[in-house]
């Protein structure tokens, strides 16, 4: 049920409560009139028997009536209660139901945040990522000449300094090229592969994947091979 229309049920039900206590608190004068009608009918000694015993039988009526009408009053007012007990209960329902959507929307919101904080922070290659890229083009492409080149952005070249560490404790000869200029497209960094180096064109992609370099970052690493792009490592 909607929440409006629950708070409208639960006020609905605190007016009737209060109509019927205040009937009730209404029925207690008949009764107390009909008694003092008793106590007169009792104390006076002046009145004949006949005006004593019609007296006293006003008496017994309104205090009956009264004591009904406030048991009816009761009987109501505590049927409203109850009705409010349990429209208070799917209020609380509702509400926890709310707070947990809330709540599930603020941890999916803060994922959300900390997945475009990582994705906007600045690159960098951890000391583990460092050694499983040498180790894995060690063994096979030592002695393997590339080009490195990337924008002119500090993130991109703090981020290529690191690569071209690794690739120089791997063995490899690495030529910096000046960094150029952004255009309308950023390729992150660039690495430029000589004439007849298919086979270390794919090991270099290989390597990178299973350093998980291309899980880190935002940046693109674009592979040319023989002027022409061979391969491309990051997002797409």
């Amino acid at each position: 049920m909607a929440a409006d229309d629950l708070d409208q049920m639960r006020e609905n039900l605190e007016n009737e409560i209060d109509r019927w206590d205040a009937r009730g608190i209404g029925f207690t004068w008949p009764v107390a009139f009909g008694l003092l009608l008793e106590l007169y009918a009792a104390f006076n000694l002046q009145l004949t028997h006949d005006w004593n015993t019609l007296i006293d039988r006003i008496g017994l009526v309104l205090v009956t009536a009264g004591v009904a009408g406030e048991l009816a009053a009761g009987s109501k007012a505590h049927s409203a209660e109850r009705k409010l007990r349990a429209v208070n209960a799917e209020v609380e329902r509702e509400a926890e139901a709310n707070l947990k959507a809330a709540d599930e929307r603020i941890a999916g919101l803060q994922l959300e945040t900390e997945k475009l904080r990582a994705k906007l922070a600045d690159r960098n290659l951890t000391q583990d990522q460092s050694w499983c890229l040498s180790n894995a083009l060690l063994d096979d492409w030592a002695g393997s000449e590339l080009t490195v080149q990337v924008i002119n952005e500090n993130e991109a070249i703090r981020y290529a300094d690191q690569l071209v560490s690794a690739f120089e404790f791997a063995g490899i000869d690495v030529v910096k090229e000046p960094p150029f200029e952004p255009g309308g497209i950023n390729p992150g960094l660039v690495i430029n592969i000589g004439k007849g180096m298919d086979d270390f064109a794919t090991g270099l992609e290989r390597a990178l994947v299973k350093a998980e370099v291309v899980k880190w970052g935002v940046g693109t690493i674009r592979i040319f091979h023989e002027g022409r792009l061979a391969l491309r490592v990051g997002p797409k």
